[in-house]
């Protein structure tokens, strides 16, 4: 028989649904890129792993990066936890620039999905971008559950106050030559 903490998933599958737009600033123009979605479930991973062009009006294209996962460790779950008590849970997918991409235009990669701010945080430390958004009914239960069944709030322990006061006169007395 299984106990809850091994029956809680530690990873599932997501995909990023990511959009390119041409932005303009005076005479120059840059690609940006923005998450627009995070898609969770067995159901939308076709098991490849890559991009899919979805979209392409002239303004904005739209890809669909398959072949990501979240992977839920048993150290996160004070950051998980924080996260699910926002009004909105979110995911961040995590993105470095694609050296090997021959189109500048595609010069993002996402390579992992979080549901922990502190890992976020610290991509955005070594230069990655982070796109922070909602996050699926489907990732939240799954979240939720693996919260319920592997952590465990430290308990807050009260400080004793220590009296300055009495240090400071017994600090001087010790000082004072005879």
């Amino acid at each position: 028989m299984q106990t809850e903490a091994e029956q809680a998933p530690t990873r599932f599958p997501v995909s990023v649904l990511m959009e390119r737009r041409l932005a303009r600033s005076g005479p120059w123009s840059e690609y940006q890129w923005e998450c627009i979605a995070v898609v969770a479930g067995e159901q939308v991973v076709n098991g490849a792993a890559g991009s899919t062009l979805i979209s392409d009006d002239g303004q904005r294209t739209r890809y669909m990066w398959s072949g990501l996962q979240v992977a839920l460790d048993r150290d996160g779950c004070e950051s998980y936890w924080h996260n699910l008590q926002n009004d909105t849970p979110y995911l961040f997918v995590i993105c470095f620039p694609d050296e090997g991409a021959q189109d500048e235009s595609m010069a993002v990669l996402p390579v992992r999905v979080s549901a922990s701010q502190d890992e976020a945080n610290a991509a955005m430390e070594s230069e990655g971008m982070v796109f922070s958004v909602p996050m699926p009914d489907k990732a939240i239960d799954w979240l939720e559950r693996f919260v319920v069944a592997n952590y465990e709030p430290a308990v807050k322990k009260k400080r004793k106050r220590r009296d300055w006061a009495q240090e400071s006169k017994a600090n001087a007395k010790a000082r004072r030559p005879d």
